[in-house]
């Protein structure tokens, strides 16, 4: 924290700085009065100072208004591949100019998906040390944009971090098994297995090509998948 008066000595100004970057917090001025010489002093996140009118000599407490003073950084890092209906993990930091753990710390995480809707709004918390994961499946293709934010606390400014992925299509499991020949007019049974993750609505298909004698066909059938309670 720095503090002086004016020239003429008829105005006060503090500013409160980053002990460790050296950023400037805030500044705050009061005019017609100067700041008494060792008489700024901290009490949580307020700081105090005495004030002197320079005619008469009549004392005032000044009060700043409350404000953080230390900041903090919060970063989100992307895997380095994204695909749609697959857990995909994310990571970051949360780290405070102090050079102090955070310790334990809530941090709220938001999603925007590539049709400008948004999935409801998750806590999610780090690490002692402040690093944090989650995990995602995103329902489709497209650029997700996610976003995580630390509010702060009463000596901590909060921070936030964002990083946009765009998201690959899944590659599912299809297996098909069967007879190898038939005879003309007997029924030929087929058995195979399509797998796919992620919650939501799947419709499979099958088709058959046809040939000479018989015409193409094909049958759909519809699969919700619902996401386990948490």
């Amino acid at each position: 924290m720095g503090g002086w008066n004016s020239s003429a000595g008829d105005a006060a100004e503090i500013v409160v700085y980053d002990t460790t970057t050296a950023e400037v917090i805030y500044t705050a001025a009061h005019q017609g009065k100067a700041v008494v010489a060792g008489s700024i002093e901290f009490y949580g996140t307020l700081t105090f100072a005495v004030l002197k009118e320079p005619g008469t000599g009549r004392m005032h407490l000044w009060r700043l208004p409350p404000s953080p003073y230390h900041s903090s950084t919060l970063t989100l890092t992307a895997p380095s591949k994204v695909t749609a209906l697959k857990q995909s993990t994310f990571s970051g930091r949360l780290t405070l100019s102090s050079g102090l753990p955070p310790g334990i710390q809530t941090l709220e995480l938001y999603r925007r998906l590539p049709d400008g809707t948004s999935r409801p709004f998750q806590e999610i918390t780090t690490a002692a040390d402040g690093t944090y994961q989650f995990t995602d499946a995103p329902p489709s293709t497209g650029a997700f944009k996610y976003q995580v934010y630390w509010l702060g606390n009463s000596w901590f400014r909060g921070s936030g971090s964002s990083v946009t992925v765009t998201v690959a299509r899944y590659q599912p499991t299809l297996t098909a098994t069967g007879p190898a020949t038939g005879n003309v007019g007997e029924r030929l049974d087929f058995s195979g297995t399509f797998g796919a993750d992620g919650a939501g609505e799947h419709m499979y298909t099958v088709n058959l090509l046809g040939n000479s004698t018989i015409e193409p066909a094909s049958t759909t059938h519809v699969v919700t998948v619902l996401q386990p309670p948490a």
